[in-house]
């Protein structure tokens, strides 16, 4: 591509002439001077730039006479983008076998084996054109609870709630004030995030050990009342709605994409590099917006470690509320992985100012691959 521009330097107007930069003009053989170049203009290798002193015709000027117009011509190649996960292609398989192999993973879990056999039961459509449809509803691996409608809407309300609760905490609990790495668009910006993970992550633990509102009956036959007291959450109903669980929070991540993609398309927004390439499924799965925010709001940080890494530890405590429930004690090992994941877990949230400068946040846009690796995967 050949473009050109009109430059005035101390009034005198001068056109394009093979130049090295960072040199002083010489005298040429007409007694004009040539112009100096600065290494500005050719600091990439990828651009070529030559200047040549001419008149506004384009010949040569053959005297003393001013020259009256400076030709800047730029020939780039621009590099082709680099594609990752696969490309197009493999970024929309990641988009449909992630929640997939989840659904999967989960149900393989409950029965301790690889099976198969109950992914896909046999559909009482009579229709062929509709019987994977109607597999798909009826198979209680890929779609937990579609028959019971009423236990989908009731755990897709309590992960909303919990979202919500955990977005509550981040507004106003106190936290620290902490400046972001200086944004790739080179204009010296830092965003402002509001630090206080670790104090959301223990009054989480306060409120759900001894604080959960509950109603009970109290008094004989005659004066019995029902009465509102705190107590302990019944963590085991984590457990006994675990699938159904995560597939509302698959549901969640698809709506919460979608949004962030459509909301990428606005004007002036930072967008990141290696989600900008101009495929639908690629950009939807990698993440255009670099740091979509509501106000002070950070989407991708407080999804990050937030909703995720607490609720991740949540499931790990209603597994090990089940077991004892149902043996009397604990496992070593369910208190092993409790303790370990568990420590994991606080640690992320202790240190939660280190992930400002992860590629996370700095580079990566906020599309499904990380929606979903934090709110998804965790099941």
């Amino acid at each position: 591509k050949t473009t050109y521009c009109r430059l005035c330097c101390g009034g005198v107007p001068l056109v394009p002439l093979p130049a090295r930069t960072n040199r002083e003009g010489r005298e040429n053989e007409t007694g004009g001077r040539r112009p100096r170049a600065y290494g500005a203009l050719s600091s990439y290798s990828s651009v070529h730039w030559r200047l040549s002193l001419a008149k506004p015709g384009g010949s040569l000027s053959t005297g003393r006479e001013r020259p009256t117009s400076l030709k800047l011509t730029q020939t780039m190649t621009k590099p082709a983008f680099k594609y990752e996960f696969g490309g197009p292609i493999g970024a929309a398989a990641n988009v449909l076998l992630l929640p997939v192999l989840t659904l999967c993973l989960c149900y393989w879990a409950s029965i301790g084996r690889v099976d198969f056999e109950q992914v896909l039961t046999d559909g009482t459509c009579q229709d062929n054109r509709l019987s994977l449809l109607s597999k798909f509803a009826e198979s209680e691996v890929l779609c937990p609870s579609c028959g019971n409608i009423e236990r989908l809407i009731t755990c897709a309300l309590v992960i909303m709630c919990w979202f919500l609760f955990q977005v509550g905490l981040e507004r106003f609990l106190p936290c620290q004030l902490v400046d972001g790495a200086p944004l790739p668009d080179h204009s010296g910006r830092r965003l402002t995030y509001r630090i206080n993970g670790h104090l959301a992550l223990w009054m989480t633990l306060l409120l759900l050990d001894v604080a959960w509102p509950h109603w009970i009956d109290i008094g004989s036959n005659e004066d019995q009342k029902t009465v509102l007291v705190f107590g302990r959450a019944p963590f085991t109903w984590l457990y006994d709605n675990y699938s159904t669980l995560a597939l509302a929070t698959i549901i969640w991540t698809f709506f919460l994409s979608t949004y962030l993609y459509l909301k990428s398309f606005g004007k002036g927004l930072l967008l990141a590099a290696g989600g900008n390439s101009g495929s639908t499924a690629y950009d939807f799965f990698l993440g255009r917006e670099l740091n979509p925010r509501w106000g002070s709001f950070d989407w991708k940080e407080f999804c990050e470690l937030r909703p995720g890494l607490i609720g991740w530890m949540l499931l790990n405590i209603s597994m090990l509320a089940k077991q004892y429930e149902r043996l009397g004690y604990a496992t070593g090992s369910m208190i092993l992985v409790n303790l370990f994941q568990g420590v994991y877990v606080w640690d992320a949230l202790y240190q939660e100012k280190a992930i400002l400068t992860t590629m996370d946040i700095t580079t990566d846009g906020f599309g499904f691959m990380l929606c979903f690796g934090d709110l998804g995967e965790n099941w």
